[in-house]
């Protein structure tokens, strides 16, 4: 792979969202020159496989995330007539990165491995996908820091009443 010549570039951000984004270790001109490489194609110019590969990387630069932070995110949605059963109404699974890939998720909550040339046309657009990402890590990391207040009082609790029964022996 050869080296391209990197630019300077001034965007306009949230500052809480820059700050949420340095604490959970991310980094911000990757992420972003990733999601511009997804979203600067012109599809009747650029090859279907060069879409899909653009839409690859900037999907693996996410899940580098999700698997620090062992998140779940949606990334889109489709839906689909099942043609065994047409009275059935159409199916809706989600699409969803992990840890371990891209799934489909079904109303049963049943996963199957999926690759994005199966869903590309069913993925939301990168920046919204970067908006539920930098949500769902918010959130973890709220979570996990009032676990870690919660486990810190549980000790405290627990060393206070160790020291109890100890002084009482």
């Amino acid at each position: 792979m050869t080296k391209t010549e990197k630019a300077k570039l001034t965007l306009g951000i949230d500052k809480n969202i820059i700050l949420s984004a340095k604490r959970a270790g991310i980094n911000i001109s990757e992420i972003t020159e990733n999601l511009l490489k997804a979203v600067t194609y012109e599809s009747d110019l650029i090859p279907y496989d060069k879409i899909v590969n653009s839409f690859e990387i900037f999907l693996t630069e996410i899940q580098k995330l999700v698997k620090k932070y062992d998140l779940v995110t949606q990334v889109g949605e489709r839906q689909y007539i099942d043609h065994k059963n047409s009275e059935r109404p159409p199916i809706i699974e989600k699409i969803i990165l992990n840890k371990a890939g891209l799934y489909a998720v079904d109303e049963e909550s049943t996963l199957r491995k999926i690759k994005v040339e199966e869903v590309l046309n069913d993925l939301d657009p990168p920046l919204f996908i970067l908006e539920v990402l930098f949500k769902d890590l918010i959130e973890s990391t709220e979570k996990s820091q009032a676990r870690v207040h919660e486990l810190n009082f549980a000790l405290k609790l627990l060393q206070s009443l160790s020291e109890e029964t100890e002084e009482r022996i």
